[in-house]
Protein backbone atom coordinates (compact mmCIF):
# COMPACT_ATOMS: atom_id res chain seq x y z
CA UNK A 1 0.00 0.00 0.00
CA UNK A 2 1.53 3.27 -1.14
CA UNK A 3 1.68 5.92 1.58
CA UNK A 4 3.03 9.44 1.71
CA UNK A 5 4.00 10.40 5.25
CA UNK A 6 4.32 14.03 6.31
CA UNK A 7 7.42 14.34 8.48
CA UNK A 8 8.68 17.31 10.48
CA UNK A 9 12.34 17.93 9.73
CA UNK A 10 14.36 20.80 11.27
CA UNK A 11 13.97 22.70 7.97
CA UNK A 12 10.19 22.17 7.70
CA UNK A 13 7.59 19.54 6.91
CA UNK A 14 8.22 17.26 3.93
CA UNK A 15 6.56 14.16 2.54
CA UNK A 16 8.35 10.83 2.57
CA UNK A 17 7.29 8.08 0.17
CA UNK A 18 6.54 4.60 1.41
CA UNK A 19 5.83 2.54 -1.69
CA UNK A 20 6.98 -1.02 -1.17
CA UNK A 21 9.27 -3.45 0.64
CA UNK A 22 12.36 -1.69 -0.73
CA UNK A 23 11.25 1.51 1.00
CA UNK A 24 10.46 -0.44 4.17
CA UNK A 25 13.95 -1.97 4.14
CA UNK A 26 15.59 1.40 3.53
CA UNK A 27 13.67 3.07 6.36
CA UNK A 28 14.32 0.15 8.72
CA UNK A 29 18.05 0.24 7.87
CA UNK A 30 18.26 3.96 8.56
CA UNK A 31 16.35 3.44 11.81
CA UNK A 32 18.77 0.67 12.84
CA UNK A 33 21.76 2.82 12.02
CA UNK A 34 20.43 5.75 14.00
CA UNK A 35 19.70 3.46 16.94
CA UNK A 36 23.24 2.10 16.83
CA UNK A 37 24.66 5.63 16.92
CA UNK A 38 22.42 6.56 19.85
CA UNK A 39 23.30 3.41 21.80
CA UNK A 40 27.01 4.18 21.50
CA UNK A 41 26.91 7.86 22.42
CA UNK A 42 26.50 9.21 18.91
CA UNK A 43 23.12 10.92 19.33
CA UNK A 44 24.43 14.05 17.57
CA UNK A 45 25.96 12.27 14.56
CA UNK A 46 24.49 13.80 11.41
CA UNK A 47 22.62 11.49 9.07
CA UNK A 48 20.91 12.16 5.75
CA UNK A 49 17.40 11.40 4.60
CA UNK A 50 15.98 12.07 1.12
CA UNK A 51 12.38 13.27 0.96
CA UNK A 52 9.78 12.58 -1.74
CA UNK A 53 10.83 15.82 -3.49
CA UNK A 54 14.49 14.72 -3.47
CA UNK A 55 15.44 17.21 -0.77
CA UNK A 56 18.32 15.93 1.34
CA UNK A 57 17.66 16.50 5.03
CA UNK A 58 20.48 16.35 7.57
CA UNK A 59 19.34 15.37 11.04
CA UNK A 60 20.95 14.00 14.16
CA UNK A 61 20.80 10.29 14.86
CA UNK A 62 18.41 11.02 17.71
CA UNK A 63 16.03 12.89 15.39
CA UNK A 64 16.41 10.20 12.75
CA UNK A 65 15.13 7.58 15.20
CA UNK A 66 12.04 9.73 15.83
CA UNK A 67 11.49 10.32 12.10
CA UNK A 68 11.83 6.66 11.15
CA UNK A 69 9.55 5.57 14.00
CA UNK A 70 6.88 8.01 12.79
CA UNK A 71 7.11 6.78 9.19
CA UNK A 72 6.89 3.12 10.22
CA UNK A 73 3.99 3.77 12.61
CA UNK A 74 1.97 5.70 10.00
CA UNK A 75 2.54 2.91 7.48
CA UNK A 76 1.41 0.30 10.02
CA UNK A 77 -1.76 2.31 10.67
CA UNK A 78 -2.50 2.29 6.93
CA UNK A 79 -1.98 -1.48 6.79
CA UNK A 80 -4.24 -2.02 9.84
CA UNK A 81 -6.97 0.10 8.25
CA UNK A 82 -6.70 -1.86 5.01
CA UNK A 83 -7.02 -5.12 6.96
CA UNK A 84 -10.11 -3.78 8.76
CA UNK A 85 -11.75 -2.91 5.43
CA UNK A 86 -10.82 -6.29 3.95
CA UNK A 87 -12.28 -8.12 6.95
CA UNK A 88 -15.45 -6.02 6.88
CA UNK A 89 -15.95 -6.62 3.16
CA UNK A 90 -15.33 -10.35 3.52
CA UNK A 91 -18.33 -10.77 5.85
CA UNK A 92 -20.74 -8.90 3.56
CA UNK A 93 -23.10 -11.25 1.78
CA UNK A 94 -25.52 -8.96 0.01
CA UNK A 95 -24.58 -7.21 -3.24
CA UNK A 96 -26.21 -3.97 -2.06
CA UNK A 97 -24.15 -4.05 1.15
CA UNK A 98 -20.99 -4.50 -0.91
CA UNK A 99 -21.86 -1.64 -3.26
CA UNK A 100 -22.78 0.63 -0.35
CA UNK A 101 -19.68 -0.17 1.70
CA UNK A 102 -17.63 2.99 2.34
CA UNK A 103 -13.94 2.23 1.87
CA UNK A 104 -12.98 5.88 2.45
CA UNK A 105 -13.32 5.75 6.23
CA UNK A 106 -10.35 5.59 8.56
CA UNK A 107 -7.73 6.94 6.26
Amino acid sequence: LYTDVLVDFPTGSYEVQFRNDTDRNNIANVASGSMAFCMTGGEDVLMEFRTKDDVIQQVTAKDMMRICARILMVKQDVVKNAWAHKDAINILTDAIEIVDYDITTGW
